[in-house]
């Protein structure tokens, strides 16, 4: 009856309140055979020293008046083997097995079994089993059987407990005293922020502001549907959460006003990219090495938000009654103990022991946790310590791209031919330069090898990998000349780029803006002499059209001001009823950073904030352009599309130019991107806008370059035209419907005279096309 009353306020709650979660992955509920990964973090390491005498415990438990004890301990040990069998699942059932995380029968289980592992030590070190061990084997062997097992045990809980410093399972410690200050100042703590890469320190950020985060570390409070319809535990390590993750913080970033999301606080170079072409900026790098992003044009927190009312006596029961039954029950032990020694006192006490197995059965074990253990931890490490890694020429060639994969540059060097004219300081240097899109941020996805040709010393082998990046997924084929040597396969390394740019010393002359703020120093908030007005923007066209079976919103967009702008572009749909069906943001199809005068082409793609029921249509491999393209029940009758700007003063790089363009064929364009500025162009980004002869805009799309642009260099690309088959024009939105800053774009000026296409375009029969770089300019890698 008490343990009834003590939880019922979460039966209660879960009936009245059901958590309506999806079910998130988790390395618990793997087959702990097929995934051995999962099998060492959730079953290997948890059971530990333990795990040897496995037998011993079920025999000692499994009899006598332990055997509740050992039902239940074979129970939660059953449970715990996740999806190994299929035996947890159908005791728990579908739904719980789903939900819940598995290790922790493994936890409760292994704590059952701490006392009787102890009495086990305790007979085999100083108890019986040491003297008839003595009796059967000499002392000598059971000295040594003693000594190898301590040294066997004493390893593997050093292994254990030392196993994060080799592979780090959380990012290392991060000062939150930095990160406090900024939310504090500034009433930054009356918007909503998301960290980045912090691991389970997302928590204890969260306990030590007042601010509030769209993420959080228990995902069975949440409620917001865009994060209970995915399955992803926290947004903080999207990148490892597969195509949910990065799917679901594209659409965070890409429509951060719907949330009232303003900061992100960056622990993982990872995500620069992605917040950058979603439209965010750095503010500042705090003291403790994180790096500060911002949106600007948020709106503040409501001043008061939903919240579920709970009766009070749920609340009064649920802090007290669990505190107040662990107290009663101490209490009630404590009283308990004093009475049997008031009625033992006068007689002889006796140490209570546990069951011991018989002698001949337990006198096994030590031998075979000697010889056990061994085959364990070969089982566990032969695909890492006993594999030769040049065996062959494919077996070579994957392993060599593990390391480059993994950053293990000097593994990596390893597999080149010998050669004294390419060290590994030659190898590191080249390595350091050579940034971008796909060195910087790229993770290996994919490998395929084939041999092309193959003689006893020597083979030529084609490679295509692919590679994820937090923005688009990369597909690139090489072919690697291997040779022979003492039995072992070397790769030749690749030639390097030893270009010389022309100048040793390099200036730029540039016009430089600067934002005061707050001009007074006051705790005041700002006033409105020290708001600087928006930018003035004209929206030159703008249709609904129709391809692949999607719906698109595209256009073209002129800053008029005399102020760089930072524009977000919104368009909304309406039914014939007048009734929002959705709306969505520009993100990568546009540059979201533009001078004065600039134009820019935008494309705006619908997504489905929430994911489909039918898990057929997601995808089962990580893809960052998987797009979740919403479902129009009704047809859209009206479109009205919403630019609006603030005053821009930081990472406006305008320096990446367009060379060298030919047509190969009707459909691919090859060029160059040079750089005529300072600063390294790290990702360059296409913006590709395709026009009809009157100079009207009909479609845009945009490419991501593999490589990154040093000042005075160039990098290759090559486009193929994008332009969809089955284009098809919905409608002109009308001047109506076209708002800048708030208002009809007819109160600002216009945009006067004939453009001339043939000055602007790269033409061919088929085409007109428009093309523009658009550069992120990353920092040094202190975070």
């Amino acid at each position: 009856f008490i343990l009834i009353t003590v939880i019922f306020p979460y039966w209660y709650w879960s009936k009245t309140d059901p958590i309506n979660q999806v079910s998130i992955p988790h390395g618990s509920r793997d087959n702990f055979i097929l995934n051995k990964s999962s099998g060492i973090a959730f079953f290997f390491i948890p059971w530990g020293i333990i795990l040897p005498l496995l037998p011993y415990l079920f025999i000692n438990l499994l009899r006598g008046r332990n055997l509740f004890i050992g039902l239940s301990f074979t129970l939660l040990f059953i449970l715990g083997t996740g999806g190994t069998t299929p035996i947890p699942k159908m005791l728990l059932g579908e739904t719980a097995f789903n939900i819940l995380t598995l290790d922790r029968f493994t936890f409760w289980a292994s704590v059952i079994a701490l006392p009787f592992i102890g009495k086990f030590f305790y007979d085999f070190i100083i108890g019986d089993l040491k003297e008839k061990l003595i009796d059967k084997i000499g002392k000598n062997l059971t000295i040594a059987a003693q000594g190898t097992i301590g040294i066997y045990f004493i390893a593997q809980t050093i292994l254990i407990i030392n196993l994060v410093h080799f592979k780090p399972i959380q990012p290392a410690q991060i000062d939150i005293e930095p990160i406090t200050r900024f939310i504090n100042n500034d009433e930054h703590y009356a918007w909503r922020y998301l960290t980045l890469g912090f691991g389970d320190q997302v928590a204890w950020l969260a306990a030590n502001t007042h601010a509030k985060t769209i993420d959080g570390n228990y995902h069975s409070a949440r409620r917001i549907p865009e994060l209970t319809t995915r399955a992803i535990e926290r947004l903080e390590n999207s990148k490892f959460n597969g195509v949910e993750g990065l799917g679901s913080l594209q659409q965070f970033l890409t429509v951060p006003e719907k949330f009232h999301l303003k900061y992100i606080f960056s622990n993982d170079k990872f995500y620069d990219p992605l917040l950058h072409y979603t439209g965010w900026h750095r503010v500042q790098r705090l003291e403790n090495g994180i790096m500060v992003w911002e949106k600007q044009d948020i709106q503040p927190l409501p001043p008061r938000l939903p919240s579920k009312d709970i009766p009070a006596y749920q609340k009064i029961m649920w802090g007290t009654l669990p505190l107040l039954s662990l107290l009663i029950a101490i209490i009630i032990n404590i009283y308990i103990r004093a009475w049997i020694f008031k009625l033992s006192k006068n007689k002889k006490s006796e140490t209570p022991h546990f069951i011991s197995v018989p002698f001949k059965t337990s006198q096994v074990y030590p031998f075979l946790i000697i010889f056990i253990s061994p085959i364990i931890f070969y089982w566990v490490t032969k695909d890492v310590l006993f594999v030769n890694k040049q065996k062959d020429p494919i077996t070579t060639i994957k392993s060599y791209y593990d390391d480059l994969d993994w950053k293990r540059f000097s593994d990596a060097h390893s597999y080149f031919i010998p050669n004294e004219d390419f060290s590994l300081d030659q190898y590191l240097l080249e390595i350091s330069v050579d940034d971008g899109l796909l060195n910087s941020y790229g993770k290996l996805d994919a490998i395929e090898s084939e041999i092309i040709e193959k003689t006893d010393s020597t083979a030529l082998i084609n490679t295509r990998t692919l590679w994820i990046t937090p923005i688009d997924t990369l597909n690139k084929e090489v072919q690697h000349f291997l040779k022979k040597i003492d039995n072992k396969w070397f790769i030749k390394p690749k030639e390097f780029d030893i270009s010389i740019p022309p100048d040793q010393f390099i200036s730029q002359p540039s016009i430089r803006y600067f934002k005061h703020g707050k001009r007074r120093v006051s705790i005041d908030p700002t006033i409105p002499e020290d708001v600087v007005d928006r930018s003035e923007l004209y929206i030159h066209s703008a249709k609904l059209v129709e391809a692949n079976g999607n719906i698109s919103v595209i256009g073209e967009i002129e800053n008029t001001d005399n102020l760089p702008a930072h524009i977000t572009i919104t368009a909304e749909l309406f039914d014939s009823l007048g009734n929002r069906i959705t709306k969505y943001n520009t993100k990568f199809g546009v540059q979201h950073k533009i001078l004065p005068k600039e134009k820019t082409p935008f494309r705006i793609d619908f997504e489905e904030l929430l994911w489909r029921n039918d898990s057929k249509e997601k995808p089962n491999t990580l893809n960052p352009k998987e797009f979740n393209a919403f479902d129009f029940k009704d047809f859209p009758y009206q479109c009205k599309i919403f630019a609006k700007a603030v005053a821009e003063n930081t990472a406006i790089y305008k320096y990446g130019q367009l060379n060298n363009i030919t047509w190969e064929g009707n459909n691919t364009l090859n060029g160059e991107v040079i750089n005529t500025g300072v600063d390294e162009i790290t990702i360059p980004q296409l913006i590709v806008g395709y026009y009809d002869n009157n100079c009207k805009i009909q479609w845009v799309d945009n490419q991501f370059i593999l490589k990154s642009v040093r000042p005075q260099r160039k990098s290759d690309f090559e486009y193929i035209v994008q332009i969809p088959n089955d284009l098809k024009l919905i409608y002109n939105i009308n001047e109506d419907n076209l708002f800048v800053n708030g208002i009809h774009q007819d109160v600002f000026l216009k945009g006067r005279g004939t453009r001339n296409c043939n000055d602007i375009f790269i033409k061919n029969k088929e085409h007109n096309i428009k093309m523009s770089v658009n550069s992120y300019v990353g920092l040094p890698t202190l975070y």
